[in-house]
């Protein structure tokens, strides 16, 4: 006697042989189209130590809603669900609130299902900055490239 769960490997075992498409699990329709880290209030430059950054993931695609995760260099930072970004429902946006404690270059990881979208940047100390709001920009520049995969 055969028992239903045999059965059922051979009938795929089969149709694998015969050159057949099997969906075994649907795919999932989700993408990270961009991540940028901007400052949360207009006095504050998100550049230096203990200013308040934002990191906003932008999503779209079928499954849009769907949780998105963010690594700081490496270590979990947390998880978040999009909301609607825009009047058309288009894409969603998940943000992340994040003070930096220490200078230095972060490498910011943002993920949905299998889309992913790495960007890095750079912070200063107050110290390591000169006078003005244009030392604080000079700095920004060194970080903020972005790349992923959709």
């Amino acid at each position: 006697m055969i028992t239903t769960s045999r059965t059922w490997r051979n009938s795929l075992l089969v149709l694998a042989a015969c050159g057949l498409p099997i969906a075994l699990a649907p795919t999932a329709n989700a993408q990270i189209d961009s991540v940028e880290v901007k400052k949360t209030v207009d006095w504050e430059n998100c550049g230096l130590v203990g200013a308040a950054c934002e990191v906003i993931a932008l999503t779209s695609g079928a499954d849009k809603a769907n949780p998105v995760t963010m690594t700081l260099n490496g270590v979990p930072f947390g998880e978040r669900t999009p909301y609607t970004a825009g009047w058309d429902g288009a894409q969603y946006q998940a943000r992340f609130w994040w003070v930096p404690s220490k200078a230095g270059t972060y490498t910011i990881v943002v993920n949905q299902g299998a889309s992913s979208r790495t960007t890095t940047f750079s912070v200063c100390s107050e110290s390591a900055v000169l006078s003005g709001s244009a030392a604080a920009v000079v700095c920004k520049l060194t970080g903020g490239s972005s790349s992923g995969s959709r």
